[in-house]
């Protein structure tokens, strides 16, 4: 999506405005100006302005968190599809990702607020980040490329933030042994302000985890190179 000028704004409640990216690779070519049929009807103190994209198990909205006193903040929603969410062994996958993501704490990782149900459906709830990815900042640039003192300092932070995640340890002190498994462009983001974020630990794999990849469920992007 090419960036704009205007930042979006909290909306009233007759309308909404697009976002520019939020924090998560699950990706659509534009932001959708309104809700799909399979969001949830009534997502409690979130209300949804837009769906971003959408994945093998999940589709990502634009949302507004709604407090006492005018409190409003936007937020990027993460939801189980509807018609996934009666699948046992997909739901505890879907929870998982959510487990381990509150678990990922870190200035290069995108931060996880809150983890709930909400119309029925478990939902992720993370930070709105305002930016692009690194995949369209390339893409920008053309037959031109990034300026190497750029482009090695997204790599440093994007580095920095795996390394958080290779060494994340249970409550016991025992290593996760986390791999994200889809380290790509698409999945570095790179805020208007300069923050790099690494993105989508949902296609993660953790070692002697109960929960396993099922067939037909889609959890990485595809390579961005073969040889």
């Amino acid at each position: 999506m090419p960036p704009t000028d205007k930042k979006p704004e909290m909306p009233d409640e007759e309308g909404s405005h697009a976002p520019r990216r939020e924090g998560t690779s699950e990706t659509s070519p534009q932001a959708d100006p309104s809700p799909s049929r399979s969001a949830p009807k009534d997502a409690g103190k979130y209300k949804l302005l837009a769906e971003l994209g959408h994945g093998g198990m999940a589709n990502v909205y634009l949302a507004v968190a709604r407090g006492p006193s005018g409190f409003n903040k936007l937020v990027v929603l993460k939801c189980l599809r509807s018609d996934l969410a009666s699948n046992k062994e997909l739901l505890a996958m879907f929870l998982e990702e959510a487990r381990l993501a509150a678990r990922l704490n870190h200035p290069h990782v995108v931060q996880t607020n809150e983890v709930g149900e909400y119309a029925g459906r478990p939902v992720i709830v993370m930070e709105y980040l305002e930016g692009q990815t690194l995949a369209n900042l390339l893409h920008q640039a053309g037959t031109g490329q990034l300026p190497l003192a750029l482009h090695l300092r997204v790599i440093v932070d994007a580095l920095e933030g795996l390394d958080h995640a290779h060494a994340l340890a249970d409550f016991s002190g025992q290593p996760l042994g986390l791999v994200h498994r889809d380290v790509s462009p698409q999945n570095i983001f790179v805020t208007f302000d300069g923050q790099v974020k690494v993105l989508d630990f949902g296609i993660a794999k953790v070692v002697n985890s109960q929960a396993q990849t099922s067939t037909g469920v889609l959890k990485g992007a595809r390579p961005i190179c073969t040889s």
